[in-house]
């Protein structure tokens, strides 16, 4: 959180997680049942963002919404093709890395595809990281203009 990642507390449970697991100090997964668990508390966390919002407003944003997830969808499975192509891995593992998405959707997501969760966990962790750099290059830019 000091160092102003986006996710802190994200961030900093892969990356004990990842270096326990790297080191093998630890191994093992998730129960079945607490993972589900873990997955409706997340669904309803994630539904409260919908809170106060009226159907006026929700059917205002819901052409553009579908438009950006579409968008977003479209150059995911273009790239993802790309990079399949180019790699030889697979396109569903790569769509799910590539994919719009929050961290641990995405990650939930690939875990109940058995797809796996660090592949596509450290490709969005990277495009986070990667707009943490790139995104204030652009303000400093227009705020000089």
């Amino acid at each position: 959180k000091k160092a102003r990642l986006p996710a802190a507390y994200l961030m900093g449970g892969l990356l004990v997680s990842a270096i326990l697991h790297g080191t093998g100090m630890i191994s093992g997964n998730v129960p079945q049942w607490l993972a589900v668990a873990c997955f409706v508390v997340l669904g309803c966390l994630i539904g409260t963002r919908f809170s106060g919002v009226t159907w006026i407003e929700l059917r205002a944003s819901l052409g553009a919404g579908l438009a950006v997830t579409a968008l977003g969808v479209l150059l995911a499975g273009l790239f993802a093709a790309l990079a399949s192509w180019l790699t030889g891995f697979d396109f569903i593992t790569l769509m799910m890395a590539f994919a719009p998405g929050g961290i641990e959707t995405m990650t939930a997501m690939s875990v109940l595809l058995g797809i796996d969760p660090t592949f596509v966990a450290a490709h969005h962790v990277s495009r986070l990281l990667l707009l943490t750099l790139i995104v204030p290059m652009f303000v400093l830019r227009r705020q000089r203009s």
